[in-house]
């Protein structure tokens, strides 16, 4: 831990702040991204489906180092200047991952660090939670006016311009990586800001020459959920991958890895390396503005073990994603080692235009929903017309809880815990279901699941969570009383299981 900086307060000097930083898009210890999800079953809940696929990218399962010599990066403020209106910070990153800076973090003891003193102004607390890219030659700058003020009352006397003051402290953050703050300074008032001092402005320590492609990283990486290495393939290090995590039995069907730039960027040309030769089968680069739309700009085969391959782009990209299928059932798919994106000459990023497409596994599909059928009877209950499942599970294995034997199942099949996995019926089209009921051909792995319902397969309704059930195959039911076509069983995994599931029959039941 490094010592505490004192910061004195008096009309010459003014002081700045604390932060600690942790890889953005991580959501290990924050419901921020991806695969941390919560639920209750005291009230029904509706959410929106946003497209693709489950994101499990940069969860950092696998992502974590143990022990050695371990990389301290620096993140922190280095910049602070005035103008006659305002003062000016600039804030640094040189880890390989982009880091979101909050107020408050944990600390490297394990404890909740408040990192803001109790001087610290509104215009101070409103910049939090501000994000800086992964090995970021820019100094990202922030604009706080003076005078300054607490609570929506103007500092008076001493404390007119003074925002706060900041300790400079190390810390381990659930990405795996050391982080320590630079080490901050007061700067007397008299620093002025270069340039005419009129609003914002983001200036480079190491600008780029003039016609020289700029490099953009992305700020959130997101990967189908049959793998939790998605983070892998923009670490700087050659040696790791993207690649899929499927048991041998068990290959994958397909596999995509998505980044976010955070803002639209005038791509010229996306890059990559393979770890593994022939890992291009099926194999397609697509690009969208907003994760809605996406286009493909190419359908690359296989390159040279490490060696830098590439397309030619144009135009704004916001997002960028590579997308596998199977055809040749091989064990995994991906093999992706690095990814790097170049922006036209003169590019600079915006920090504060910087965001992350909104990510919730809970309503993310992987399948597209077909067009509705005419809904069918038999007995006491509906004919499925269609089934689809998270591709964390092996193929086909959504018809299994449909062939009538107990001793097969839907169930996740990763070498690793899987954070979630999901299997949905359609009964065709909407249509009144009186009651859902199910089956478990093995116990202890369906601790915390929703059961879920939709009339498009886009918006989804939680009606109920459930967990294990006390002995294996033994009906349980669940009252439904509503109009729906789609039914899910989404299932997370809050101890950590080997995998989930294990359904192993489910009956939907029509009016009697």
């Amino acid at each position: 831990m490094n010592g505490r900086h004192t910061a004195r307060r008096n009309l010459a000097a003014l002081t700045i702040f604390a932060f600690v930083a942790t890889a953005a898009g991580q959501a290990a210890a924050r419901p921020d991204h991806g695969d941390t999800t919560t639920s209750s079953s005291s009230s029904t809940s509706t959410t929106v489906a946003k497209g693709g696929d489950s994101g499990n990218g940069g969860n950092g399962n696998g992502d974590n180092g143990n022990g050695g010599n371990r990389t301290v990066y620096t993140a922190g403020l280095v910049t602070m200047c005035t103008t006659d209106t305002f003062v000016r910070i600039g804030a640094v990153n040189d880890s390989p991952k982009p880091v979101t800076i909050r107020s408050v973090e944990t600390g490297s003891n394990g404890k909740d660090v408040g990192l803001l003193n109790s001087n610290a102004s509104d215009e101070l607390k409103a910049v939090f939670p501000l994000t800086v890219p992964a090995n970021s030659k820019l100094e990202k700058t922030f604009d706080l006016p003076v005078p300054s003020h607490v609570g929506g009352k103007e500092r008076s006397g001493n404390d007119r311009s003074l925002h706060g003051s900041w300790l400079a402290t190390q810390w381990h953050d659930e990405n795996g990586l050391d982080y320590k703050g630079t080490s901050g300074t007061g700067a007397p008032n008299g620093t002025k800001c270069s340039g005419d001092g009129s609003g914002t402005t983001t200036t480079s320590s190491a600008p780029a020459s003039p016609g020289e492609p700029v490099q953009v990283k992305p700020v959130t990486v997101l990967s189908t959920s049959n793998s939790l290495l998605a983070t892998k393939a923009f670490d700087g290090d050659p040696s790791t991958e993207f690649v899929t995590q499927m048991l041998d039995w068990a290959p994958p069907t397909w596999a995509w890895l998505s980044a976010d730039l955070g803002q639209s960027a005038p791509l010229t040309r996306i890059e990559w390396t393979w770890s593994a030769p022939d890992a291009a089968d099926a194999f397609k680069v697509e690009v969208s503005p907003d994760g809605h739309s996406w286009t493909t700009i190419g359908q690359p085969s296989s390159a040279p073990v490490g060696e830098w391959t590439g397309l030619t782009v144009t135009g704004g990209v916001r997002l960028v994603r590579f997308s596998w299928r199977n055809p040749k059932l091989k064990p995994q798919l991906g093999h992706l080692s690095e990814v790097r994106f170049w922006a036209a000459p003169g590019f600079v990023p915006d920090d504060r235009q910087v965001s992350s497409v909104a990510n919730d596994i809970h309503t993310r599909s992987e399948n597209t929903v077909g067009p509705p059928s005419t809904p069918a009877i038999k007995g006491d209950h509906y004919v499925v017309k269609g089934s689809a499942r998270s591709s964390n599970s092996p193929d086909k294995s959504s018809k299994l809880p449909l062939d009538g034997k107990p001793d097969t199942a839907w169930q996740t099949s990763l070498t690793v815990a899987p954070k979630s996995g999901w299997v949905l019926y359609d009964l065709g089209d909407v249509v009144l279901l009186p009651a859902v009921q199910w089956k478990f051909s093995q116990l202890g792995a369906a601790d915390d699941f929703l059961v879920q319902v939709s009339d498009d397969g886009a918006v989804w309704t939680t009606v109920a969570t459930e967990a294990n059930a006390t002995t294996t195959n033994t009906w349980t039911s669940l009252s439904i009383g509503r109009q729906t076509r789609f039914v899910r069983f989404f299932f997370t995994n809050p101890n950590n299981d080997p995998n989930v599931g294990f359904l192993s029959e489910v009956r939907f039941l029509a009016p009697a």
